[in-house]
């Protein structure tokens, strides 16, 4: 897995005209963090094959453990590719906070969707992004 297109970050973007994202950006817009790259997965919920619970319930944190523990195929990091909205800026982390520790701030998905519907997407999904 250490030649997936996720880690080669911006893949076919060039790296100095994406945007570093701060962690409060992050949990704002409800983005993804793989391996330092910053994703919108809204595009994608509808399509995503472990349904858009899954990629909701990660909202907002580092996921790239999860991701690189399962098998993706090669449509599936090309999608990823489009899915691209910048790099994490890690100086901006707290002190003593590391990235992956954002992966423990995953939000409790039934409190922000505000009921039990699992069709209605997080309020940071839909509206536009905040910077």
């Amino acid at each position: 897995m250490g030649n997936c297109p996720h880690r080669q970050a911006g893949s076919g973007k060039d790296q100095r005209s994406l945007p570093k994202l701060t962690p409060e950006q992050v949990r704002k817009n409800g983005w993804l963090i793989i391996s330092g790259n910053v994703y919108n997965p809204e595009p994608y919920l509808k399509q995503h094959p472990g349904g858009e619970d899954l990629l909701l319930g990660f909202a907002g944190a580092d996921v790239t453990v999860e991701f690189e523990t399962m098998r993706h195929s090669a449509s599936a990091n090309k999608t990823l590719e489009r899915l691209l909205v910048g790099v994490f800026d890690e100086s901006t982390q707290p002190d003593g906070e590391s990235p992956a520790q954002l992966a423990n701030m995953r939000p409790n998905l039934a409190k922000l969707m505000g009921s039990s519907s699992s069709s209605k997407p997080l309020p940071s999904l839909t509206g536009k992004r905040e910077n």
